[in-house]
């Protein structure tokens, strides 16, 4: 959020070129999970600020590789053919990813989450959950049937660019997942045996000193 702050005052031509992929849900969960509406405020006041300039909005794809829809999509992928995209809408939801979860009476996330699921699978065969924020600053807009709404895809204008970069960037190294976050893990994770016996040094090392 800092850099994207950051980019909409220097340089909101090069922040409306950039792609955010999120490793997991576009949510915030927790204690801190509040958050997440003042994120969609800050979301739209960028996205009004590109539009000045005659700029696309920000793009930013959450993508999931584990949990329940994925568990759920993984059972059903047999079934999905090849180029198709499905927005995941709150009754199927709960009947099928999540049964006997009683529903939130303001959506599904309504708590928790500022963007919305996909499921799409590609010519190649490869099926993706991703999301893409929501293109409110609030889901209490009044005049606005936000459960409803919210699956509409001519919602969601960066839809096709995300379509694309998905397209462009799948990746065989791990499943459901794409080049950026593939490199990521791979570049950011601590290897199990070099790596824990740095950590067993630093901690050695700093109990000593205590």
């Amino acid at each position: 959020m800092h850099y994207m702050r950051f980019l909409a005052k220097k340089a909101p031509l090069l922040l409306s070129g950039l792609a955010f992929f999120v490793d997991g849900p576009l949510a915030i969960f927790g204690t801190a999970a509040w958050l997440h509406r003042s994120f969609m405020i800050f979301l739209q006041q960028v996205n009004r600020r590109l539009a000045k300039f005659k700029l696309d909005p920000m793009l930013i794809i959450g993508l999931q590789k584990t949990g329940q829809i994925v568990d759920h999509v993984n059972f059903i992928d047999r079934f999905i053919p090849n180029n198709r995209l499905y927005p995941i809408d709150d009754d199927y939801r709960y009947k099928y990813i999540f049964p006997g979860r009683r529903p939130s009476a303001g959506g599904f996330g309504f708590e928790t989450y500022y963007g919305q699921d996909f499921i799409y699978k590609t010519a190649t065969g490869r099926t993706f959950v991703f999301s893409l924020p929501y293109p409110v600053p609030s889901k209490e807009e009044l005049g606005i049937d936000f459960v409803r709404e919210k699956i509409r895809l001519d919602w969601y204008p960066q839809l096709p660019k995300a379509l694309a970069l998905i397209n462009h960037f799948e990746s065989d190294l791990y499943r459901n997942a794409v080049v950026p976050i593939a490199l990521a893990h791979r570049y950011t994770a601590i290897s199990l045996q070099p790596g824990g016996h740095v950590l067993d040094l630093l901690t050695k090392n700093s109990l000593q000193r205590s």
